[in-house]
């Protein structure tokens, strides 16, 4: 069986006497789509920054590569091989596709910036990855879906190990969607370990691997996407069995399910 590519063991933290992450243990493996699941409150955000360095976890370890790691800051992370895509993208409007995917890893020629190389070379990534972005446009008239896979392109460029996925279609039209998913299952076919914070239910059955169910700061479940029904996952996230469901509508591509309850409504 292959070696995780990157560990949280048994991860503790608290902000002032509320604890936010109660003895967490997640493995991310390469090659897999990995979903990471729980209600907001449930501590996937906490987790994820623990393991970009935002935060500093109060106990436990990471593990990246089978090494034992500490991240000062998401600088370090990115560098060892972590990145990260929020769903408020990190892009520069005025900028150019290739100004932004380029960042501060510019190829330079007798100490200046090589313009033509730069755009050669994110003509030749942008191809590698199927997207059909011109490299000279600007940003800020891309769609936002274009503008989501430049945000993703930029993760590439620095060559990352893995991946974390933030809502990433919670804007996008179906038809952009299709073009999200197809780079997602790209990063998978190239051995990356891509992990989907979601909370729709068809990208965690058409695009993930495995799950991991986060509620109160505890992994409260985790395995094979196989192994669980839309009902058993809607009920680990929530904390209690859900008898009546009523199907409330379709909001881009998102299915809504409510019980009678109003407190128990959970984006699916």
């Amino acid at each position: 069986m292959a070696e995780a590519i990157l560990s949280a063991k048994n991860i503790c933290k608290s902000f002032g006497s509320n604890r936010v992450l109660d003895n967490v243990s997640v493995d991310f493996y390469p090659g897999e789509v990995h979903a990471l699941l729980g209600v907001n409150g449930a501590g996937k955000s906490t987790l994820v920054k623990i393991l970009q360095g935002i935060y500093q976890a109060d106990s436990g370890k990471i593990i990246l590569g089978g090494q034992e790691v500490r991240f000062t800051g998401p600088s370090m992370a990115i560098e060892q091989g972590i990145s990260m895509v929020f769903q408020e993208l990190n892009l520069f409007g005025e900028m150019s596709v290739t100004e932004n995917i380029m960042g501060n890893r510019n190829i330079k020629k007798k100490g200046l910036i090589d313009w033509k190389a730069c755009r050669k070379h994110v003509r030749e990534l942008l191809s590698d990855l199927n997207i059909e972005i011109d490299e000279k446009a600007t940003v800020k008239d891309l769609s936002l879906a274009g503008q989501q896979l430049i945000e993703i392109a930029k993760c590439i460029n620095t060559n990352p190990k893995v991946i974390f996925l933030d809502e990433p279609s919670s804007s996008l039209s179906k038809a952009e969607e299709e073009i999200l998913y197809d780079l997602v299952r790209r990063l998978k076919q190239r051995g990356i370990a891509v992990v989907l914070i979601t909370h729709k239910m068809g990208e965690v059955f058409h695009l993930c691997d495995k799950l991991t169910i986060l509620r109160d700061g505890k992994v409260v479940a985790e395995g094979p996407v196989t192994g669980f029904t839309m009902e058993e996952i809607t009920e680990h996230m929530l904390g209690k069995a859900v008898e009546i469901f009523k199907k409330s509508g379709v909001t881009n591509g998102c299915l809504l399910y409510t019980s009678d309850a109003a407190d128990d409504r959970i984006s699916v």
